[in-house]
């Protein structure tokens, strides 16, 4: 068995699950690779093998993607009321640098 936690993992399986799991994660968000390890870590770190590794994986990698997407949402709405806050309280910031 070439694996953790008694998931086998065979080089082929790994790479085909990869290549579709960042392409789908893609869509939903800009760290597509960086989710797509965390979904294999998870699967790694699992204590019990899930029946299907490609369904878990595929679920989880979405999962992972849609909070990363609504995060990156949150960031920008906090930044964009920070900003307008900050030109609110001094339109004349700009002059003062001069």
């Amino acid at each position: 068995m070439n694996g953790f936690a008694g998931v086998d993992f065979t080089h082929a399986d790994t790479a085909g699950y990869a290549t579709a799991l960042v392409a789908m994660a893609r869509g939903r968000c800009p760290d597509a690779e960086d989710i797509v390890q965390q979904a294999f870590v998870a699967l790694i770190q699992a204590r019990v093998k899930p029946e299907n590794c490609a369904a878990w994986l595929f679920g989880t990698v979405r999962k992972l993607a849609l909070a990363s997407q609504r995060a990156g949402a949150r960031r920008t709405r906090r930044e964009e009321k920070v900003a307008r806050r900050e030109s609110q309280a001094s339109p004349d910031a700009s002059s003062a640098l001069d």
